[in-house]
């Protein structure tokens, strides 16, 4: 363990961390030893970049109550158990807690953006809950989170549900991709869905809220429970689609824009519009 003092301003770039990084989110050996547990008192207005990384024993870690800036990667790779976030934080950044190995987490009021893989490879992850204030959930955020079987099988453990609020108005790319939802809510305030946001999970339904204007090709490939996908009135314009070959797909209606969609042969899907035909492959 580590005693940090009282009116410590700054922890520096690497301070504590057992390795350096090779690439970002690469994993290799680390030290045995490391810390187990962590007090960073108030004073503290700033973690560095990979300041804790590769504690794979660090466990118990309290952060700041005040208003402190917690750099990228600062905590990757560390064993910690359980989460509390400062008071004002308001962007979480790139693979600050990637591969930790918390159950639950709340992500407090007043957080507006989840940043690249911020959560990632949280493997044993079984409940989030994201605040009202969220605007943004970034790049493969929370990849492969909960997925806890190491065979590349589906496990129906982890997080299965999980509540996007309204106010989001961005997910993206692969942003829960490998996860084992099976259930998913989206807010009517979306406007962007990145590409493979949902890829590889066990989401049965899909349903895209009013607002969505566009859609892209690969959203759901790899998803072989799913059975329906609902898209909204306000769609419109659909690239090609290709959804997984187990997967049986309903369309709920047709919409005033786009006729319905229909299976192909190979179950992609073909949809028309006024002046253009387009075939998933």
């Amino acid at each position: 363990s580590v005693i940090l003092p009282q009116g410590l301003v700054e922890i520096g770039d690497y301070a504590f961390a057992t390795r350096y990084p090779i690439i970002p989110g690469y994993r290799r050996e680390t030290d045995p030893h490391g810390l187990l547990q962590v007090s960073i008192p108030d004073s503290v207005s700033s973690i560095g970049n990979y300041a804790f990384l590769g504690n794979r024993n660090l466990t118990e870690l309290r952060l700041p109550a005040s208003d402190t800036e917690i750099c990228s990667h600062a905590f990757e790779d560390c064993g910690i158990l359980a989460l509390t976030l400062p008071e004002h934080t308001k962007r979480i950044a790139d693979y600050t807690f990637y591969g930790c190995r918390m159950r639950n987490l709340v992500i407090p009021e007043g957080v507006t953006e989840i940043a690249c893989e911020a959560f990632s490879h949280c493997t044993a992850l079984r409940q989030v809950v994201l605040p009202s204030t969220l605007q943004k959930i970034g790049m493969l955020a929370f990849e492969n989170a909960g997925r806890t079987n190491g065979f590349g099988e589906h496990t129906y453990t982890g997080i299965t549900s999980i509540v996007v609020p309204d106010g989001v108005t961005e997910i993206d790319y692969g942003a829960f991709t490998g996860s084992n939802l099976l259930d998913v809510q989206l807010p009517d305030t979306l406007k962007t869905l990145g590409f493979r946001a949902f890829d590889n999970t066990n989401l049965a339904v899909l349903e895209y809220p009013e607002g969505i204007t566009e859609l892209n090709e690969w959203y759901t490939m790899g998803c072989e429970n799913l059975n329906a996908v609902y898209l909204p009135d306000t769609l419109e314009s659909i690239e090609a689609t290709r959804f997984h070959d187990k997967a049986k797909m309903e369309q709920r209606e047709a919409f005033s824009h786009l006729d319905k969609l229909i299976p192909s042969r190979e179950n992609a899907f073909l949809w028309r519009d006024r002046d253009h035909e387009h075939t998933g492959r």
